[in-house]
C-alpha cells in the first residue's frame, strides 16, 4: 500500500512538472506570436494612418436626421455598390462627423499605451505572477482575463 502511494505521488509529480513545462513553452510561444502580431498591428496602423483611416469614427452619426452611423453608411456602400471597405470608409469620412477629433485620438493613444504597458509587464513577470491569474477578473471594461487569453490565442 505504501509503495503504491509513493509511486502514485511520483507519477502525479512528473505530470505536474510536464504540465508546467508545457505551459511555460506555450507562454513562450504566445510571447513570440504576440511579438509577430504586434509587428503587423504596427504596420497596419501606419498604413491606415497614412490614409487618415485611423480617424474613422464607427459610432458617430453620418446622418443625424436618419440616425445612421458612419459604420452603417460604410456597410451600405459595401452592400449596395460593392465598394471596398476602406474606400467606403474614406467616402463616409468626407463628412466631418465621421472623423475623430484630435482630442479623441490623443485619448485613445493614452488608453492603448496603458493597456500595452500592463500586458507587457504581466508577460515579463509571468513566472511570478501566474499564481495570481484569476481568469474571471476584469482585464478591461467588458472583458475578463480569460477572454483576453482567448483573444490572444
Amino acid at each position: 500500500e505504501y509503495n503504491s502511494k509513493v509511486k502514485e505521488i511520483d507519477i502525479v509529480t512528473k505530470k505536474i512538472a510536464l504540465g508546467e513545462s508545457m505551459f511555460e513553452r506555450a507562454v513562450a510561444d504566445i510571447k513570440s506570436m504576440d511579438a509577430e502580431r504586434e509587428q503587423y498591428v504596427q504596420e497596419k496602423s501606419k498604413l491606415t494612418a497614412s490614409l487618415d483611416l485611423d480617424r474613422f469614427c464607427h459610432m458617430c452619426l453620418w446622418s443625424k436626421s436618419q440616425q445612421i452611423t458612419c459604420a452603417s453608411r460604410v456597410k451600405a456602400l459595401q452592400r449596395t455598390y460593392d465598394t471596398p471597405r476602406h474606400t467606403a470608409m474614406m467616402s463616409a469620412m468626407k463628412k466631418e462627423s465621421c472623423r475623430k477629433s484630435d482630442e479623441d485620438m490623443e485619448k485613445r493613444a493614452r488608453q492603448e499605451k496603458r493597456k500595452k504597458t500592463k500586458e507587457a509587464e504581466l508577460m515579463e513577470h509571468w513566472a511570478e505572477k501566474k499564481k495570481d491569474f484569476c481568469a474571471e477578473c476584469e482585464w478591461e471594461e467588458g472583458k475578463t482575463c480569460v477572454e483576453r487569453v482567448d483573444f490572444l490565442n
